[in-house]
């Protein structure tokens, strides 16, 4: 199972994003849920690669990311994750068999 857990800042835009697994709904090479989720994970890394400022943080290896949002962050990099998230949130509805979506607030 995929694990996605997104953390909201006080303001409600999200602070830091999260996933870790493997969906596991088919053979490896063919896993489309899988292939789904670290299709919007590669893009966020790209997204933010391409920023000026890199004022965010991110964690990526096998099977697992993890990204943060700093004070210094830029506003793209804000608008890419919101993107992502959003995207991952609609797999999660689509597929819950395979990823569990879980939201906290950033002090939690």
């Amino acid at each position: 199972m995929i694990r996605i857990t997104v953390w909201r800042v006080a303001d409600g835009r999200y602070g830091r994003l999260r996933v870790e697994g493997h969906a596991n709904a088919g053979q490896y090479g063919e896993d489309v849920v899988c292939a789904g989720v670290s299709a919007l994970v590669e893009t966020l890394a790209l997204a933010w690669q391409h920023t000026a400022a890199h004022a965010g943080s991110v964690r990526i290896e096998m099977g697992s990311a993890d990204f943060r949002l700093t004070d210094g962050s830029q506003a793209e990099e804000a608008i890419a994750m919101r993107v992502i998230v959003e995207g991952l949130e609609d797999l999660a509805k689509t597929h819950a068999r395979y990823v569990r979506w879980q939201e906290q607030r950033a002090s939690d």
